[in-house]
């Protein structure tokens, strides 16, 4: 039906009674093939706005529709052209989780930094969702792994405190800076050693984590994970260099403390270690 309109002249500007353009309703129904027949008119204007000023690419990522992003991209509609104060179409697309879609977009979008209403760039929203694929693609494209969100979280540290290994390993590959404290003041390090998470401790230390900077309250790294008596943890840090003669935050060392809490264990470990010289 449609194709014998436009073969006896229909146009494709004209609009419903809302004033919709024929391409905007076969998007928004999902009709691939009345878009295609509508895209391969040399009139179509393919930036049309419906009534909530929406282009038939925002309405197709909108609707996770991949085919059709690609039908629309390929006659050049722009992935840069949304609504006033809405999301971009990149931030939508990583928001929903769909990798095909951020790909595609990806491959016309500048700046893969702009960020959503809320201030998160589509980084920092793809290490939120913990979509691995997603975040690998946005730092391939050059996304920034050190922008802070709008409180002042960095994605590194979003993704630690999410137990998110792989991301993690992702962005420190990349260049995430491993000393960026939390909007509290604690270090990755600091927040992976309170979790008594192994992987994630390594991980930052063989990407250059200093393993003595503090946390606000004073405790290191080392004497947080004294406190909770991972010996495993206590060797890794000490092995990186840590050191067992600062004192923390309850004026005491890490030392001190285990014997104060008759920790055998500890103190052993500690002892063979300690670079004060007995008096």
């Amino acid at each position: 039906m449609v194709a014998a309109l436009l073969k006896y002249g229909a146009t494709v500007a004209a609009g419903n009674l809302k004033g919709e353009a024929p391409l905007s309703i076969a998007v928004s129904r999902g009709e691939t093939s009345i878009v295609t027949l509508l895209l391969a008119h040399k009139e179509i204007d393919v930036e049309v706005e419906n009534a909530k000023g929406e282009t038939p690419l925002y309405t197709a990522v909108t609707r996770g529709e991949v085919s059709m992003t690609v039908l629309l991209l390929s006659k050049g509609a722009s992935p840069t052209h949304s609504p006033p104060h809405a999301e971009t179409m990149l931030n939508l697309a990583v928001s929903r989780g769909n990798p095909s879609l951020t790909r595609l977009l990806l491959n016309h979008v500048v700046d893969v930094d702009v960020p959503n209403k809320a201030g998160e760039t589509p980084l920092f929203k793809a290490v939120s969702n913990g979509d691995t694929s997603t975040a690998a693609l946005l730092v391939g494209k050059g996304a920034s792994v050190n922008i802070m969100s709008p409180s002042g979280e960095t994605a590194l540290y979003k993704a630690i405190y999410r137990g998110d290994t792989s991301i993690t390993s992702l962005l420190l590959c990349n260049g995430a800076n491993p000393e960026i404290p939390s909007p509290s003041g604690e270090t990755p390090l600091y927040r992976a050693v309170h979790k008594g998470d192994i992987s994630m401790v390594s991980l930052l230390l063989c990407h250059g984590a200093s393993p003595d900077t503090p946390a606000p309250s004073g405790e290191t790294p080392l004497y947080r994970a004294v406190c909770r008596n991972e010996s495993s943890l206590v060797l890794l840090l000490l092995a990186k260099g840590a050191n067992p003669d600062t004192v923390g935050g309850n004026a005491e060392t890490a030392l001190q403390y285990a014997a104060s809490k008759g920790n055998k264990t500890m103190i052993q470990i500690l002892s063979s270690h300690t670079r004060q010289k007995p008096s």
